[in-house]
């Protein structure tokens, strides 16, 4: 069994750095709803507190079968990415507003 370090430091209420033995990465949203940014991954995460229920997605990767279908690879690459940059951006704000009603409906305090 290997050894484990992670440690979180708040910046503000909704951006954290975290380190770990693998290296440096910053999270971005609310507990149980936040985009984590590692280099050149992004990752979404969706949970529910105290319940060990959770959904993680790597979001900087587009699906297989939109790669196998381009027709003009330097054309399409370049929307595409504009395309995944802003399906991104629409996921992590979705993320945060969902975190943040779940927040306040399970815990109203």
């Amino acid at each position: 069994m290997g050894f484990r370090f992670q440690k979180r430091f708040p910046l503000s209420k909704l951006i954290r750095l975290n380190v770990s033995k693998s290296g440096i990465s910053v999270s971005l949203g609310v507990r149980g709803a936040d985009i984590n940014i590692k280099g050149n991954k992004v990752t979404g995460n969706l949970g529910l507190s105290g319940t060990g229920l959770s959904y993680r997605k790597r979001l900087d990767q587009p699906a297989p079968e939109q790669e196998a279908y381009q027709l003009h690879p330097v054309a399409d690459s370049k929307q595409n990415g504009i395309a995944r940059t802003l399906k991104t951006l629409l996921i992590a704000v979705s993320l945060i507003v969902i975190g943040y009603s779940l927040r306040y409906w399970i815990a109203p305090n």
